[in-house]
C-alpha cells in the first residue's frame, strides 16, 4: 500500500472519530428526550371521553351563554348539560377531574336554587360559572397541557362562590345519587343473606363500598352505622354456618336503611 493511502486511511478514520465524538453529546441528548415524546404522544384520557367532553362542554358553554333568567327550560338544559359533564368526571377516574366535578355539580346545584336577578349574593357565582364556560371550551379538551393547574382553581373558586347564604356546601344530585346506589347495595346483601350459605364476598364488597363513599361525601353517621355492619360480616365470615351472626347481620340492615332515609329526608327515597 502506497504513503498516500496509507495517510487517506488514516485521515478518514481520524475524521469518523471525531465526527463520533462530536455527535455523541447530540446523540445522548437524543436517546434521553425519546422518552419524553412517546409520553408526550400518549392520550392521558380516553380519546372517545375527550371526544365526549369537548362536545358536552361546547353545549355547556353555549346553553349558559344563551340562558334566560329564571326560566325553567333555561335552567333544565343546563341541569342537564352539567350533569353529563359530571357523568364524563366519574369515567375519566381521575383524582383531578373529580373534585372538579364535584364543585362543578355542587355549584350549579346552588345557582338552582337562586334567585338570579334580585340575589347579590349570587354574582360571585354567576362570575365563576362564566369562567368555567369559557375554559371548557378549550380545543384540546382534557388534553390540555395546563389541565390539572386550571381544575385545581376552578375547584377552589367553585367552592368559594358556592358559600354563601349559610348553603350547607351539599350538592343534591350527588347525595341522590348516593342514596339510590346505597339502597341498592342494601337490596343485594338482602339476597346474599338468604343464599345458603351467605354470598360473603357480595356483602363485604357491599359494605365496603357504603363505608367508602358515605365517608367521601361526609356522611358520617351512614358510614359509622356501615362500618359496624362490616365488622359483623367479618366475624360471619368465619363461620358461615353461624346462624347468630347471620342474624345479626340481617338485622342491622333495617337499622342503616333507616338512616340513609332521615339522611335525606327531604329528598325521598
Amino acid at each position: 500500500m502506497s504513503a498516500d493511502s496509507n495517510s487517506q486511511s488514516q485521515i478518514s478514520l481520524q475524521d469518523i472519530s471525531a465526527n463520533n465524538a462530536a455527535m455523541s453529546p447530540m446523540l445522548d441528548a437524543t436517546a434521553a428526550i425519546l422518552p419524553l415524546l412517546a409520553q408526550i404522544s400518549k392520550p392521558r384520557f380516553d380519546p372517545k371521553i375527550n371526544s365526549q367532553w369537548k362536545v358536552v362542554c361546547k353545549d355547556f358553554y353555549q346553553l349558559w351563554k344563551d340562558r334566560k333568567i329564571n326560566d325553567a327550560q333555561s335552567l333544565e338544559n343546563l341541569h342537564n348539560c352539567v350533569w353529563k359533564i359530571y357523568q364524563l368526571t366519574l369515567k375519566t377516574k381521575d383524582d383531578v377531574c373529580l373534585p372538579f366535578g364535584e364543585a362543578l355539580l355542587s355549584a350549579f346545584d346552588r345557582f338552582e336554587t337562586m334567585d338570579e336577578e334580585n340575589n347579590r349574593n349570587a354574582l360571585p357565582l354567576i362570575t365563576a360559572l362564566s369562567a368555567v364556560a369559557e375554559m371548557l371550551c378549550d380545543p384540546q379538551g382534557l388534553e390540555h397541557t395546563q389541565l390539572d393547574n386550571r381544575f385545581n382553581y376552578f375547584c377552589e373558586r367553585l367552592k368559594n362562590a358556592t358559600i354563601c347564604n349559610n348553603y350547607n356546601g351539599r350538592s343534591e344530585q350527588i347525595d341522590k345519587m348516593f342514596q339510590n346506589e346505597a339502597f341498592e347495595h342494601l337490596d343485594l346483601m338482602e339476597e346474599a343473606l338468604i343464599s345458603l350459605p351467605p354470598d360473603i364476598n357480595t356483602l363485604q364488597e357491599s359494605a365496603d363500598w357504603l363505608v367508602q363513599e358515605a365517608e367521601q361525601i361526609e356522611l358520617s353517621m351512614v358510614a359509622q352505622q356501615a362500618r359496624s355492619i362490616e365488622v359483623k360480616i367479618n366475624a360471619l365470615a368465619e363461620n358461615l354456618d353461624d346462624e347468630l351472626a347471620r342474624l345479626e347481620v340481617v338485622e342491622s340492615l333495617p337499622i342503616l336503611s333507616q338512616v340513609i332515609q332521615n339522611q335525606f329526608s327531604s329528598y325521598g327515597k
